[in-house]
């Protein structure tokens, strides 16, 4: 079975498919045999970093590092890619890994069933450690992705001076584009920052 799956994944990553045709990836057999035999095998701590991680589309060691109830993270990297199952190497990004879509579906799900409120914790982890190295797309995609408004709100704001600060006026638009015109005209820290890339922009 994991030579199967193994073989499978490999060729989907090669061709786009899975070998045969018909092998695709809602199949329930793997699907089943992953959630409940290849996880429920893993170590507690193997397994509880697999879950923590399936919320992103790709991590490096130091992304993992900032989430709650994980540290070490290079040297759980490498101890799941010398199994060689579960972990995909982004080519144009060392030392950054993805899961396979299958996978980390299944992680999703088992995350969501077992611990849903993990879930805003793993997703403000993320968006704390974007901020404090700049990418704010990013902080701001994990923090709406928690579901806490307020947490939220708050990476927009800080996101925002940010911008302005550094006189990039078109994301501070994008960003407050599709935000509540009433929330804008009484939150001084979204409305400034709309009203001076408005001006200069």
């Amino acid at each position: 079975w994991l030579a199967g799956i193994r073989l499978a994944l490999m060729a989907r990553a090669r061709t786009g498919h899975f070998m045969p045709r018909d092998f695709h990836g809602g199949q329930p057999e793997l699907v089943d045999y992953f959630a409940n035999v290849v996880l429920a095998e893993l170590p507690p701590e193997e397994r509880g970093f697999l879950l923590a991680t399936a919320v992103f589309e790709r991590f490096d060691a130091a992304l993992c590092n900032a989430l709650p109830g994980v540290s070490e993270a290079h040297v759980m990297l490498e101890r799941l890619q010398r199994k060689g199952l579960f972990l995909q190497a982004v080519e144009e990004m060392p030392g950054w890994y993805r899961y396979h879509p299958l996978l980390q579906h299944v992680l999703q799900d088992r995350l969501c069933q077992e611990t849903p409120e993990r879930m805003a914790e793993l997703h403000l982890g993320a968006a704390r450690h974007f901020m404090n190295t700049g990418d704010e797309e990013s902080a701001l995609f994990h923090g709406r992705r928690s579901g806490r408004e307020e947490d939220a709100l708050d990476l927009l704001r800080a996101a925002c001076d940010r911008w302005v600060r550094q006189g990039k006026f078109i994301p501070v638009l994008n960003a407050l584009d599709s935000s509540d015109p009433e929330r804008l005209r009484s939150d001084p820290g979204l409305f400034l920052p709309k009203l001076s890339a408005l001006i200069f922009s």
